[in-house]
């Protein structure tokens, strides 16, 4: 990841964490509706990695 995903995926995630604990929802319950596991969840809130904008 370059410099300027890590810092994309840095705002990303604290966004998603921020708008996750408002919610008051678990990174479990996250994962459950995104329909993906709890660890992408985290990797995602941590900047450690870009959500896909996929649909299925």
């Amino acid at each position: 990841m370059d410099n300027l995903d890590a810092k994309l995926a840095h705002r990303i995630g604290v966004a998603v964490r921020a708008c996750r604990t408002k919610l008051g929802w678990s990174q479990a319950l996250l994962a459950e509706r995104l329909d993906t596991s709890v660890e992408h969840v985290s990797y995602i809130e941590r900047g450690k990695r870009l959500p896909s904008v996929e649909r299925s």
